[in-house]
């Protein structure tokens, strides 16, 4: 039988298979057209693969079309083998950065912008994290990494020594450590430092001088830089505590004593160890360092028995503050896989695989969530309840920073010049440094 359809039924029909043809296009289109394959390189300096293996296949359920490799690299030859790689367009969508490296390599990065992600604002930052992560990785409304953890500087000592002096505790304040340094003291038959008490007063065999120094100015109320991290602070006077006084020539002071044969509070000299090796030897009571250095003490001597206390902190001020060290992973400017390198880093900070992270590490961890929880740990709890309010500055090349400060300490040392001179030329020569290209 024929049916004759009318032009209006006709066009009907017309439009039902335009839009039958479209629907089914798309729909076998998206099933057959194949995913894109994004292969993503990631370059760390601390942690070997098998850290990493278990998180990225864990990514990989829910980015199945993208593959990491994980590469660990030297951290002596870290530096140059990143400038290199990149110079030949072969360096890694991912890599790894000491804090302090973040002003030396922030114009090698793709920032994460936090107004223009959907899923990642600012308020996370600041609900996930202490404060320091966002004073040191947040410009602009730019996020230039996400962390791994968060340690901290604090007090190492050796309970044999407190036991045989009668100390019940360690010391609470920079004032109180000044008077055990000089009760555990020893000299030779040459009126010699054969024990030194606090391993303070030096640059050259002081680990982590240049860290105890900003703490300690930080700890009398000084800032070390203005907010546009463009211009060095510390040597400006400041009036607190119904005084006027400056911050950072106090803390030289206070550093330098220990190491002056003329003061009453000489306790180190430059004919002892490293104060690492010195602690591990029983030359050295106390000595200052991170949650990290645990590492060196377990490889020169694993049975040697030490306790740990928070960071002493100077009376007057009760500045109770830290010194905050910490890896970040970052994104590459030169990777053509920002987007998907930046959804691995979020990942990575994410409560169960930071949580991973933080078991086979046992770096303190970064996120609030799990600094509440793990506070108490006897092994590192001390490190993680000081994260909170942990403090650093912006160094525009640690090395130089590093060597600046070891001339005002050498500078005092020798004599050569005096406190409120030493600490200007620092102050000087790092608002240099801040604003070279």
């Amino acid at each position: 039988m024929k049916i004759n359809f009318s032009k209006r039924q006709i066009y009907i029909l017309i439009g039902v298979g335009i839009v039958l043809i479209a629907f089914l296009s798309v729909l076998f289109g998206n099933v057959i057209r194949p995913i894109k394959k994004i292969n993503l390189t990631f370059w760390g300096t601390e942690d070997n693969i098998q850290v990493y293996s278990k998180l990225i296949s864990d990514y990989k359920q829910r980015a199945p079309n993208v593959s990491i490799t994980y590469v660990y690299k030297n951290p002596i030859n870290y530096d140059q083998e990143l400038l290199t790689a990149w110079a030949t367009d072969k360096g890694p969508d991912i890599f790894v950065l000491s804090d302090k490296l973040l002003g030396k390599y922030k114009d090698y990065i793709a920032p994460l912008s936090l107004t223009s992600d959907q899923n990642y604002t600012l308020k996370n930052i600041r609900d996930a994290f202490p404060a320091v992560i966002e004073d040191n990785l947040v410009y602009s409304d730019y996020l230039y990494g996400l962390p791994l953890y968060l340690d901290t500087l604090a007090l190492y000592y050796n309970p044999a020594y407190f036991n045989h002096y009668n100390v019940a505790l360690p010391p609470r304040t920079w004032e109180d450590a000044q008077v055990l340094a000089l009760k555990f003291k020893k000299l030779d038959t040459y009126s010699r430092v054969s024990r030194s008490g606090l391993a303070l007063g030096l640059a050259d065999n002081v680990d982590r001088f240049e860290d105890i120094l900003s703490i300690l100015i930080m700890q009398k109320g000084g800032n070390m830089t203005d907010s546009s991290k463009r211009f060095a602070t510390f040597d400006k006077d400041v009036r607190r505590y119904n005084r006027n006084f400056n911050p950072a020539t106090e803390a030289l002071n206070y550093y330098t004593q220990f190491a002056l044969p003329n003061k009453s509070t000489y306790n180190w000299n430059a004919l002892l160890d490293s104060s690492l090796k010195a602690f591990v030897d029983g030359k050295v009571v106390m000595v200052i360092g991170y949650n990290q250095d645990k590492k060196y003490i377990a490889e020169k001597n694993p049975e040697f028995e030490y306790n740990i206390a928070p960071l002493p902190y100077f009376a007057e001020t009760d500045q109770r503050i830290s010194y905050a060290q910490y890896l970040f992973t970052t994104v590459s400017k030169k990777s053509k896989n920002q987007d998907q390198a930046w959804q691995f880093i979020k990942f990575l900070s994410e409560k169960e695989p930071a949580l991973y992270y933080y078991q086979q590490t046992q770096n303190p961890p970064v996120r609030r969530d799990l600094i509440s929880f793990y506070q108490n740990n006897p092994g590192n709890g001390v490190f993680i309840q000081q994260s909170l309010s942990a403090k650093n500055w912006y160094q525009k090349d640690p090395n130089v920073v590093k060597g600046i400060f070891k001339q005002a300490i050498d500078s005092i040392i020798n004599s050569s010049t005096n406190l409120r001179d030493a600490i200007s030329s620092a102050s000087n020569r790092i608002t240099q440094l801040l604003q070279s290209k």
